[in-house]
């Protein structure tokens, strides 16, 4: 891991990124059936990198979260539809679309 992270800093030098390690977050990914590897914290220029465990890390949250933003939104849509021509109508679907793709 701490390799990694050099090779990451490496790159940022060289396209002279900083990085701020106070911040920096490190998440691990394996497979769920096989053993959990050992995580212990790194420590990286002075700062203590925590690592936490991917079990308990789902997008439930964001994507219920984004379902309930757009049917509100489209709710919104729906009740201004009667006002606006079928092009008008047509180009805020498109927008709203893209935007929640975006």
């Amino acid at each position: 891991m701490l390799a990694c992270i050099a090779e990451n800093k490496r790159w940022g030098t060289i396209n002279r990124m900083k990085y701020n390690y106070s911040e920096t977050e490190v998440m691990m990914v394996y497979y769920k059936h096989g053993a959990e590897p050992a995580i212990n914290p790194l420590t990286v220029s002075d700062a203590e990198i925590q690592p936490v465990s991917s079990l308990h890390l789902t997008m439930n949250a964001q994507i219920r979260s984004s379902c309930k933003k757009a049917f509100f939104q489209l709710r919104r849509i729906s009740q201004i539809k009667k006002f606006l021509s079928q092009s008008a109508l047509t180009q805020i679907i498109h927008a709203f679309v893209i935007f929640q793709i975006d």
